[in-house]
């Protein structure tokens, strides 16, 4: 029943959470864990959720965020640097 004893929580992060956990995650490939950002990010454009993609240059790996839907419907290309 309702409001039968205190609250640990506020009603306002009770249902933050509660949204976070609807949330579309997954795992990374071969990991434990979910990305940071997973089922956060969604394209202004299209609406889409983002997707991570890691690029190798010179050695070293950077990681990027970007519209997955790209010329099948999306009027411009969004990349986000992981680390800006």
């Amino acid at each position: 029943m309702e409001n039968t004893h205190e609250a640990i929580i506020s009603k306002q992060e009770f249902d933050l959470v509660q949204s976070i956990l609807l949330l579309d995650t997954k795992t990374a490939p071969h990991k434990e864990s979910v990305y940071l950002f997973s089922g956060l990010l969604i394209c202004a454009d299209c609406g889409n959720r983002m997707t991570r993609k890691s690029v190798a240059y010179k050695d070293k790996k950077y990681f990027y965020y970007y519209c997955p839907t790209g010329k099948k419907g999306c009027t411009s290309s969004h990349m986000i640097k992981e680390d800006s």
